[in-house]
């Protein structure tokens, strides 16, 4: 097995394909040595590469949020202010407890039998979930 030798060009070629997105599989491939090997002697470069390339584009992100962009503003809060469009509702059992699991086909009965809108509501529940597609 030949021993790799770095030079300018491939630490420069390393650097800027990692800027660009370039996955270290191609690189290494290119180079035609293993990805083990890109790792060990290019580690600074592709770690180079990947920094300057999202220098840039945080600069032109928060460019863009300073020149009032909605959606550049909204998609900075999501990532970097952990803003999230998911409603959280969590639930308990009795009195804040554990909700109780296991056989209620009883006390299902019982209390379909006492609201009929809610056996209607789950008949049509069940009618759609396992709907067969014509």
């Amino acid at each position: 097995m030949v021993k790799h030798t770095p030079t300018t060009e491939t630490r420069a070629l390393v650097e800027r394909s990692a800027g660009l997105g370039v996955t270290q599989e191609s690189i290494a491939e290119y180079l035609n040595i293993d990805e083990k090997t890109l790792r060990k002697y290019y580690s600074k470069e592709l770690s180079r590469g990947r920094f300057q390339a999202n220098i840039l584009v945080f600069g032109k992100l928060f460019e863009e949020c300073q020149k009032g962009n909605i959606t550049a503003l909204i998609f900075w809060c999501k990532t970097q202010g952990k803003w999230r469009e998911t409603d959280r509702l969590e639930l308990t059992g009795a009195d804040g407890g554990a909700i109780e699991v296991g056989r209620s086909d009883k006390r299902l009965e019982e209390a379909l039998k006492q609201n009929p809108e809610a056996r209607k509501a789950l008949s049509d529940l069940y009618a759609k979930a396992f709907r067969v597609q014509e």
